[in-house]
């Protein structure tokens, strides 16, 4: 009965992670994504959020679409690599100050 438990925490573990990436890459992908037309089934939304949060089908073109720009700007999410620092329950308030000369490319 321990060892269902366990598999049960494990399992529950990876959707809860996987659909905080995906839910992540969604919403930062939204920024990215050329707007081509005006047919929300072919952009991200925030219906396509909702569905993710439901746990209901999300056009496969759209993730699709996120996967593809996830990996052609290498999408970092500080919110859930770092939850310790963002997730104040305390009220207080975290600030992150970027600094440094920009990535250029090669060439």
């Amino acid at each position: 009965m321990e060892e269902a438990e366990e598999e049960y925490q494990r399992l529950d573990f990876e959707e809860r992670h996987y659909k905080n990436h995906l839910l992540a890459d969604c919403w930062t992908a939204a920024f990215f994504l050329p707007c081509t037309d005006h047919d929300p089934d072919h952009h991200v939304t925030n219906r396509t959020l909702q569905a993710i949060r439901d746990n209901q089908p999300v056009n496969r073109t759209i993730l699709d679409k996120v996967d593809k720009a996830r990996e052609d700007y290498n999408f970092f999410h500080w919110h859930l690599k770092f939850p310790e620092v963002f997730d104040k329950k305390d009220g207080s308030r975290v600030v992150l100050i970027a600094s440094g000369k920009p990535a250029m490319g090669k060439g």
